[in-house]
């Protein structure tokens, strides 16, 4: 009898462990990065442009995954754009390149703030 449960109650265990399960959340989160960006350079289009990869360094799935960037001139915002990153598995990155429309000139202070959903829908950034 104490056998069966003791199987019973490990497989239910074993079954409810999934990376994005509550009781996994309970004990890790994801946890995104940016692993790399590039320099400035000027786009196809004539824009300015830098390009960002995040990555899931976390256990559980990442949600929404977005990187907001903030070009500014001493505490005046010149320009903003935020690049969507959707959904990244543990271990996953992907890389998005964010335009601006600006003058490299324009600007001194490059601000970035990551920030995604865990499968609580709990909010994080870095």
């Amino acid at each position: 009898m104490i056998k069966k449960f003791s199987i019973t109650l490990l497989t239910i265990f074993t079954i409810s462990c999934s990376a994005d399960d509550p009781v996994s959340l309970a004990f890790s989160r994801p946890k995104c990065t940016i692993i790399s960006n590039s320099r400035f350079s000027e786009s196809k289009y004539g824009h300015l442009a830098k390009s960002y990869t995040v990555k899931n360094i976390g256990k559980p799935t990442a949600y929404h995954v977005q990187l907001k960037v903030k070009l500014k001139s001493g505490n005046h915002i010149i320009e903003e754009d935020v690049g969507f990153f959707g959904t990244l598995n543990s271990g996953e990155s992907r890389t998005e390149e964010l335009l601006f429309d600006v003058d490299r000139s324009e600007f001194t202070i490059e601000e970035t703030k990551l920030a995604w959903l865990d499968a609580d829908n709990r909010y994080h950034e870095k």
